[in-house]
């Protein structure tokens, strides 16, 4: 349309010229070139207000059966007072129909979906019901009274119809509001009280999962309550409560909530080697939330000591943890690898040896060897035996704190401990070897698990949370002997390759290691040390380095742990 503009624009401004710029007198009345002139103008000008009313007649054609036409309409009779616009009654009757043709459509919109409307968002559904309607009705509502407002609309016989079908649909809709409204008003007040005297807790059956157990009808109902008193509707007394009581199970809800996640994600972190080890605190951590699937409801003032005193025990356990993880990934596991780089051999670098000098040299090293090999070997039962008491500790402050006897059985190691140091400690260990660790660990993993069987034990896993501690010691001196078994099988690889450099063509270094002395005594040569005090030397120098781990001392199963010094032993 922009172009169509320019182009009458500049029409208009040729008729314009062609009157303002003659140079003769305008006011000389006998001058008749002024009225020919002018004639031609008014000629130009009507030509100009037809052709532009019938580009703004094909421009808007259908603007008229929009929500847009009756403001278009206004617009188009104010025009038409300066361009000549023809049809305006057809325009009129247009505009009519197309607020017929919407009362209908709303109408059979609101009778095909009035019992499952499309509701707004974030929306409950009471709330969101009326919210519909109204939406409707406000739509309704503004087109008609734009119609029967309008000056020439008003006085048309089709708008009284319109008037009478539209007071049809809005009483349809002022009912339909008035039938949630009692709906509303009018609900079970039962039904809370039912809701609210739930406990806190619940183990979903579907996933078996533990979960804060506010009810949805409840968080409804305050949704509900919210959204109605926004919109200027009455409220039942008991919703008027849960509303004002909305910060309250707020509160609630979210401290539950942190409390599980702490729980799960504390209780989750445990390493796999010391689970069965917690497995007891596991139980008593456990059991503290057994009030609130048991007890503790809704209403229950209880609900802060029993989040406040389980979050508390939750932090104490996972300060263990962290402690416990310490020790282990710094005293157990770094000296285990440090172990692993003591060497055992001693060969030369630079200069060769003479064959009394390599065994004396390889009796220091192994001496020293033995010597540090069983400091980290005390250095880790010493470890081992922090860890086991950081747990016992733990236990016995938990018990005090409870003053309970429940899961005292977990915690009876003291037998155990006995029987792994008798005679029938090979049994024991063959027995711990046949035990399935992985329950206990998919107890941490899936702790919801020991609530549902009401926190107890199977006496299978009791019996393996007995034997958790001996399994401890035995499984971590296991790996210290792994570790001097792997030590010396390096040493004695690493000798045998330097002995075999001529034979093995992998081996690079080819330096000699033994200084001989060759004699000549006719008719032969004789060679000091000859080869088989050689021979006897490598045999010796290998029993020494296989002699180291018998240097390296046997756990004493927590009795007088003491790290001792190099320099003592």
């Amino acid at each position: 349309m922009s172009p169509a503009l320019e182009e009458a624009m500049k029409t208009f401004s040729e008729a314009k010229a062609g009157v303002t710029t003659k140079t003769y007198d305008y006011l000389d009345h006998r001058n008749a070139e002024f009225d020919a002139d002018f004639d031609t103008f008014l000629g130009k000008t009507d030509a100009l207000k037809e052709s532009v009313g019938a580009l703004i007649e094909e421009n808007f054609a259908n603007v008229w059966e929009t929500p847009q036409g009756i403001r278009f309409l206004i617009r188009f009779e104010k025009v038409s007072e300066k361009i000549p616009l023809t049809q305006m009654d057809d325009k009129y009757d247009r505009v009519l129909k197309y607020c017929e043709h919407e009362v209908e459509r709303i109408l059979k919109l609101f009778k095909k979906q009035k019992d499952e409307p499309p509701l707004p968002r974030n929306f409950p559904p009471i709330a969101g019901r009326i919210k519909w309607a109204r939406s409707l009705h406000s739509h309704l509502d503004e087109l008609v009274k734009s119609a029967t407002s309008h000056p020439v609309l008003k006085t048309l016989p089709t708008t009284a119809e319109l008037l009478r079908r539209y007071n049809i649909v809005g009483n349809a809709l002022i009912a339909y509001e008035a039938e949630m409204k009692d709906a509303w008003m009018n609900q079970n007040v039962w039904l809370v009280d039912e809701c609210l005297s739930r406990k806190l807790l619940l183990i979903c059956e579907e996933s078996g999962r533990l979960k804060v157990n506010l009810d949805d009808r409840i968080r409804l109902l305050i949704r509900e309550a919210d959204c109605l008193a926004k919109m200027g509707l009455p409220i039942p007394v008991v919703t008027r409560t849960l509303l004002a009581k909305r910060d309250y199970f707020t509160a609630v809800n979210d401290s539950l909530q942190i409390l599980l996640n702490q729980f799960l994600g504390t209780v989750r972190r445990v390493k796999l080697e010391v689970r069965p080890l917690f497995l007891p605190q596991l139980v008593r951590l456990s059991a503290m939330l057994s009030p609130g699937l048991n007890s503790i409801t809704w209403t229950n003032r209880e609900w802060k000591n029993f989040c406040h005193n389980t979050t508390e025990a939750i932090k104490d356990f996972d300060v263990l943890v962290t402690r416990v993880h310490d020790v282990y990934a710094n005293r157990i596991l770094q000296v285990l690898t440090g172990m692993q780089k003591v060497t055992l051999q001693a060969l030369p670098i630079d200069e060769p040896w003479t064959v009394e000098e390599f065994l004396e040299r390889t009796e220091d090293t192994c001496l020293c060897a033995a010597v540090e090999l069983n400091r980290k070997s005390l250095m880790v039962e010493e470890a081992v035996e922090e860890v086991l008491e950081l747990v016992r500790k733990a236990a016995q402050a938990f018990k005090a704190n409870q003053e309970t006897d429940d899961f005292d059985f977990l915690m009876e190691d003291d037998v155990v401990e006995g029987e792994g140091q008798g005679d029938n400690s090979a049994v024991d260990v063959a027995s711990s070897q046949q035990q399935d660790w992985s329950v206990v660990w998919d107890c941490f993993d899936n702790p919801h698990k020991l609530l549902c069987t009401g926190g107890g034990l199977s006496k299978a896993m009791q019996e393996m949370v007995r034997n958790a501690v001996a399994e401890m010691r035995r499984y971590y001196s296991r790996k210290v002997v792994d570790v001097l078994i792997r030590v010396t099988r390096q040493s004695l690889d690493c000798l045998r390759r330097r002995f075999s450099a001529d034979i093995d063509p992998g081996f690079k270094d080819s330096k000699p290691v033994f200084l001989l002395h060759a004699t000549l005594m006719i008719p032969r040569v004789v060679v000091r040390p000859s080869m088989d005090e050689v021979q006897e030397a490598l045999v010796a120098a290998g029993k020494n380095i296989a002699g180291v781990a018998k240097g390296v001392g046997q756990w004493t199963g927590g009795k007088n742990t003491q790290v001792i010094p190099a320099k003592n032993v």
